[in-house]
């Protein structure tokens, strides 16, 4: 079994406001089961320590499901950033020495083999702010991958400076950091499916 770094953590990422699915997609219900619980067993498998990024808005459904200690909350300092940015900061203000392996809870079909793949080639990186994200039928995934804790903290200097003008992560995936990303080949390809709307679940 492939050695897993003791400074790795997953990262659900469940605090958007899932607005084309209509309610919180981190708490649907698939097989009797949550979409977060669901990849919680699937991480289990890695195995890592696994974490939900949620807003606060969120706090009293995702305590009713999950022990609090599990959940990440947006941080109220980062009043000026918006999108996935504000819930990855907030995880790396809570876990400052910890490298990041990020999805999104609407990705269900991710599994084990994806997640040692990601492991793997951030482990065989030698950049300083080593960061690992995919690219799947040429569209960039910078939510599905690894984030080293220099990399988090690179982020969290330019945003204190005022630097981060542009705080989509497609954006700083391209002009900030110097990631390698990862091709999906075909094989893997129905993994990388986004269910974002009522209509994907009928598919």
């Amino acid at each position: 079994m492939q050695n897993i770094p003791q400074d790795l953590i997953a990262i659900i990422l469940s605090g958007g406001q899932s607005r084309r699915m209509g309610q919180d997609k981190g708490l649907l219900q698939n097989d009797g089961m949550g979409w977060v619980e669901a990849l919680q067993q699937k991480l289990a498998e890695v195995p890592l320590p696994v974490y939900v990024s949620i807003n606060l808005e969120q706090k009293m459904p995702y305590e009713a499901v999950l022990p609090p200690q599990k959940l990440i909350l947006d941080n109220s300092s980062f009043l000026h950033i918006n999108g996935p940015l504000k819930g990855i900061l907030s995880a790396h203000q809570a876990f400052p020495d910890k490298h990041l392996l990020l999805l999104p809870c609407d990705m269900l079909m991710l599994n084990a083999e994806v997640f040692y793949w990601w492991i793997k080639t951030f482990q065989q990186q030698e950049q300083m702010e080593p960061v690992v994200v995919c690219k799947a039928e040429n569209q960039l995934q910078p939510l599905c991958g690894i984030y080293s804790h220099h990399a988090l903290k690179k982020l969290h200097t330019l945003y204190q400076q005022g630097q981060l003008e542009d705080q989509s992560m497609h954006a700083i995936i391209k002009n900030v950091l110097h990631a390698q990303v990862l091709e999906v080949p075909a094989a893997l390809l129905p993994l990388f499916k986004n269910f974002n709307t009522p209509d994907d679940l009928k598919e």
